[in-house]
């Protein structure tokens, strides 16, 4: 009897993990980042929805090595700070534009979350339509195409290395 009890609870977690982490494509419609642009919210819902239910550990290189950042602060700001990886974004995004700390977006963060990033960004300098939200909503659209091609040209790059192998041996061979 412990045993079925047991097994029928670590089915269940299962099952609940697999809602909330499993790129389930409802993520997005949860996700409200209020930035004052709709197009925008939508590509950071997408970025939620591209990363959850993956390995992370590609969103968190791809962002450590956009920000210059060490993995463990990405991590920290997702599990820790329990952020989404669109938050995650959109904070070491403001902070680079706006030329601020991290711990300082977050505290905007955490002080506003309910009123959207869009307040936040306003908060930490970022007008709304100015070349620094467009900068900002450019860098998510490039952070959602990483996520979604994760893998996709794999084949590609190796032909690539492979021609460039090609090319130099070739030249090699020309020089003789």
């Amino acid at each position: 009897m412990r045993k079925l009890i047991l097994n029928l609870v670590l089915i269940l977690l299962f099952v609940i993990s697999s809602s909330v982490y499993g790129g389930d494509k409802n993520v997005s419609a949860t996700y409200y980042a209020k930035t004052g642009d709709s197009a925008f919210d939508a590509t950071l819902g997408e970025l939620n929805v591209q990363t959850y239910g993956r390995d992370m550990s590609d969103f968190i290189s791809n962002m450590s090595l956009s920000y210059n950042i060490p993995k463990i602060r990405i991590e920290d700001l997702l599990f820790k700070v329990e952020m989404t990886p669109a938050d995650v974004y959109m904070t070491l995004g403001i902070g680079k534009i706006a030329n601020k700390s991290i711990d300082e977006v977050v505290g905007e963060y955490k002080a506003n979350k309910g009123q959207g990033w869009g307040v936040i960004a306003k908060r930490l300098g970022i007008k709304p339509g100015s070349k620094e939200f467009h900068a900002l909503k450019k860098g998510g659209s490039v952070e959602l195409e990483k996520a979604k091609g994760k893998g996709k040209d794999k084949d590609k790059g190796d032909e690539k290395e492979k021609g460039k192998k090609k090319s130099k041996k070739s030249k090699k061979q020309k020089k003789k």
